[in-house]
């Protein structure tokens, strides 16, 4: 019974002493992480960013002229008026044999009826194209005269090539990256900073902005006969290309 008594009293003293240092302790021992993540934010702050974007764009002259001839017959019935224009076609095709540096492609056949008034089938309309496509201007118009008995030009249309439109950006790749550094320096400095990170940067080709192909006036059977070569001349077009990103600033 005594003993059980001693057992009790240290129990309680023991407890009594665990509060008291519990107590004692400097009070920074409970609040140290909470001021340690305070002194570290305070001491971590991001660079402000900025998005930028600069572009550059020149004047490409054309180099791939396309030709589009075509033929068209009227007949009593869909038969002939197909058998007529295959026909033609087909004269039209051989002649381009042996021609370098010209691709020739046919297309734009189609066959329609035209009907009175009660609906009914009068006769049958079959037009067919054959397009010339050259980098090698007087080669597609020396053709395209020679062809000129049998197919008229319908139209004339100038494209760039991607040889030379991936030249171009080539050379504009630099003039972007100048003017996007020079426009981050300014940047910089505007706002007080001394310099600047790169942190993100992309890369878009604003396209080329092509001129509408040029329709031409059909051509009368009689001038067909002894046309000259046909002039070429393309427009420039425009090629840009931009740099855009993000800058951090020091």
């Amino acid at each position: 019974m005594h003993s059980l008594r001693v057992s009790s009293l240290n129990r309680a003293a023991a407890m009594c002493c665990l509060v008291l240092t519990m107590a004692a302790a400097p009070s920074s021992f409970a609040q140290s992480p909470q001021g340690s993540s305070v002194a570290q934010s305070a001491g971590t702050t991001a660079a402000p960013e900025l998005s930028l974007q600069a572009s550059a764009s020149m004047e490409v002259p054309q180099d791939v002229v396309r030709i589009t001839l075509a033929a068209e017959f009227d007949a009593e019935s869909q038969a002939k008026a197909t058998s007529a224009l295959s026909t033609v076609l087909d004269e039209a095709v051989k002649r381009t044999d042996g021609v370098k540096g010209v691709q020739v492609h046919t297309g734009g056949y189609n066959v329609w009826p035209y009907t009175d008034d009660k609906g009914k089938i009068q006769n049958w309309r079959a037009r067919g194209e054959i397009t010339l496509e050259s980098q090698d201007f007087a080669a597609a118009s020396a053709l395209a005269s020679k062809l000129s008995d049998k197919v008229a030009i319908s139209q004339i249309a100038f494209t760039l090539s991607r040889q030379a439109r991936e030249a171009a950006e080539e050379k504009l790749l630099k003039q972007a990256a100048d003017a996007f550094r020079a426009r981050a320096e300014a940047a910089a400095q505007a706002f007080g900073y001394q310099s600047y990170q790169l942190q993100q940067l992309e890369l878009s080709g604003g396209g080329v902005s092509m001129p509408g192909p040029r329709p031409m006036q059909a051509m009368a059977k009689a001038s067909l006969d002894s046309a000259p070569d046909v002039p070429l001349q393309a427009d420039d077009v425009t090629v840009s290309l931009s740099v855009s990103g993000k800058v951090s600033l020091r």
